[in-house]
């Protein structure tokens, strides 16, 4: 029995030692931790991300259409008949429907979010009518969350995007441009003959799935430019259901700017809900029996939930919103039993009778805390010094045998 827990104590300890940054910026120089503000670091260090380990529980989010506000012409990417194909060389449109994929690959990849099934959140909104943010403030907002068993619901909105296109006055450009009868658009040897720029502006709202309330915004501001060469490498997000259109456009300028908006935004979300304990809702309840709507990913065998009663709904008198109420504490539940989307766990001293559907349920586990990198040093600034310390290396002069 000893030996069992100071394993399991040993174990404990060998996860709090190597907890992981929240994510790392991949480049050619290494991977390097992110600081707590990325205001400190360079667009093009945050296109390529890579999400630290977590093994803590996840918070349910439900991801409302794209919407787009910038002043320009949607573009639907989405395949089938009635759709419209979009260019990502000449394409001037905002694809809402490829970004919304791009931001649910960034919230699946950082492994602290379970987002909901979009195929049931959107027979919720056709249902509740919430399908443009102007009503994403009413009461039904509230009715969605419950519906679906959701925390939050986040709202994306596009504010503004520019695809711009300059002429390179190079030389390289102009033999190019002489090759190809004029084409300002053509590549040879990978090499383009255009300067580019994309730029993003996108606003993140979280929605309390509870009360409707905007418990988080945050406008994240993108400008990125290619001068005169194009942007090489892999996808930096997988394909998915938007087919050859994400690794295409992954490789633009708008697109890799939409990529760092993305992770940008996704980032100040898991600072706000990322590193939080499970909590959720009873389902129904029965001596020895009750039922959580909290699977696998949020709670795990073994693990106490507190039951907390909700008391009178407080009502704001001026909007008609619900503003929450005072919790009451009734007792606990150990979880026994751990399915994909729900838990079945028993009381520990207390009756049953006293809760019932809806009520609240919480993790006694401490939530898993963020780790950021105390300060940042930029890609660049990494290259340099590699740079300068394998030229010194090259002239050190070698010890006589």
């Amino acid at each position: 029995m000893k030996q069992i827990l100071l394993a399991l104590l040993f174990t404990s300890l060998s996860s709090f030692v190597s907890a992981d940054y929240l994510a790392y910026s991949v480049s050619s120089s290494g991977k390097i931790p992110l600081p707590k503000n990325l205001d400190l670091v360079e667009v093009e260090s945050l296109v390529n991300l890579e999400w630290g380990e977590y093994r803590g529980p996840k918070g349910r989010v439900g991801i409302l259409p794209v919407e787009n506000n910038s002043g320009g012409s949607t573009s639907t990417v989405l395949s089938g008949s009635n759709s419209v194909r979009y260019d990502v060389k000449n394409g001037r449109g905002v694809p809402v429907e490829g970004i919304e994929a791009i931001l649910m690959n960034t919230m699946n990849a950082t492994g602290r979010f379970r987002l909901l099934e979009r195929t049931v959140l959107d027979q919720a909104l056709k249902e509740q009518d919430l399908g443009a943010s102007g009503r994403i403030s009413q009461p039904s907002a509230a009715k969605i969350g419950k519906l679906l068993g959701a925390e939050y619901l986040l709202q994306a909105v596009v504010t503004n995007y520019e695809r711009g296109v300059k002429q390179s006055s190079n030389a390289l450009g102009g033999l190019v441009s002489g090759v190809v009868g004029g084409n300002a658009g053509a590549l040879l040897g990978g090499i383009g003959i255009k300067k580019q720029r994309g730029v993003i502006g996108m606003n993140f709202r979280l929605i309390d799935a509870e009360t409707s309330e905007i418990v988080f915004s945050n406008q994240s501001e993108v400008t990125l430019t290619n001068k005169g060469v194009t942007f090489a490498g892999s996808a930096v997000v997988s394909s998915g259901a938007m087919g050859d259109f994400i690794s295409s456009y992954s490789q633009t300028p708008i697109g890799k700017a939409v990529i760092a908006a993305c992770n940008k935004g996704v980032f100040e979300l898991a600072k706000q809900i990322g590193s939080k304990s499970a909590s959720g809702t009873i389902i129904k309840a029965s001596p020895g029996k009750i039922f959580v709507n909290l699977g696998a990913g949020s709670v795990s065998k073994g693990e106490t939930l507190v039951v907390l009663k909700k008391g009178e709904d407080l009502i704001d008198p001026d909007t008609g919103l619900s503003l929450g109420g005072e919790m009451e504490r009734v007792g606990r539940i150990r979880i026994h039993n751990v399915h994909e989307k729900y838990s079945i766990g028993e009381e520990e001293n207390f009756d049953v009778s006293r809760i019932s559907r809806g009520d609240v349920v919480q993790s006694m586990n401490t939530a898993t805390g963020l780790k950021f990198a105390e300060k940042w040093t930029s890609s660049k600034k990494l290259k340099k010094k590699f740079n300068k310390e394998s030229l010194r290396n090259l002239f050190k002069k070698k010890p006589k045998d």
